[in-house]
């Protein structure tokens, strides 16, 4: 089952990232990071169109060269989220889904996205999807997302705290799902307390009542948050 509509990914990319400044061009494997976030989200079958929306006319150009579509500004975007939002703009009700595609990630997995795009096929009730997977490692670390869910994959709560109290842990993939009318309700809300505190930009639209739910995969895989992580042994998931 895949959406009744094409999917747009977008990877909202920007050279001021606050742990990891220029982060989208650095080398990975000699070639720069966003390269391989395009890469594997083009080998996603169910992804209709994949597109890069970045402030940065230096993160336009890689994007450019590698033939996908920029949309450029969102200086003043508060989230990834909201970037992707703006650069829907007059598209949005073109999409079934419109993909958030967190532009850290060299090692994504192509099923995964593809299984995003059909969890949200067979459910309907859902305004937005993610992705979770069993966490390895400390869950203390607060550079790893958790995420607490109910019986049937809806969210609870997102936290860079160790929860559920005593586990089983959950971490959250960077890969969001937004129904059309989600994406519009999310750029219009308010930044909330919680978001604020945790720096979570999902938690503005759960807070605000939204179906949000986060379906397992059996795996993580690498993303680059530090320096150490383009190091060798980086693309290790978990």
């Amino acid at each position: 089952m895949s959406a009744s509509g094409p999917v747009v990914a977008v990877i909202p990319a920007r050279l001021a990232a606050t742990r990891l400044p220029q982060k989208p061009l650095l080398p990975v494997q000699g070639r720069p990071l966003l390269l391989h976030v395009i890469e594997r989200v083009r080998a996603a079958s169910l992804v209709s169109d994949v597109r890069v929306a970045t402030p940065d006319p230096e993160i336009a150009a890689v994007a450019v060269g590698a033939g996908v579509r920029v949309w450029l500004g969102g200086a003043d975007a508060r989230t990834g989220s909201d970037r992707v939002a703006m650069a829907a703009g007059d598209e949005l009700g073109s999409a079934a889904l419109w993909l958030n595609v967190q532009g850290d990630q060299p090692w994504l997995d192509p099923d995964a996205v593809d299984a995003l795009v059909q969890a949200m096929a067979r459910t309907p009730e859902a305004d937005v999807g993610t992705l979770r997977a069993p966490l390895t490692g400390p869950p203390e670390d607060r550079a790893r997302v958790k995420v607490v869910c109910d019986p049937r994959d809806r969210a609870l709560w997102f936290s860079r705290q160790p929860v559920p109290t005593g586990g089983p842990w959950w971490l959250h993939l960077g890969v969001y799902a937004f129904r059309p009318a989600a994406l519009r309700r999310f750029a219009a809300l308010p930044t909330s307390a919680h978001e604020r505190s945790e720096s979570l930009e999902q938690l503005r639209i759960l807070e605000d009542g939204a179906a949000v739910y986060a379906f397992p995969w059996p795996r993580a895989w690498g993303a680059v948050d530090v320096p150490s992580d383009l190091g060798p042994g980086a693309g290790a998931g978990g």
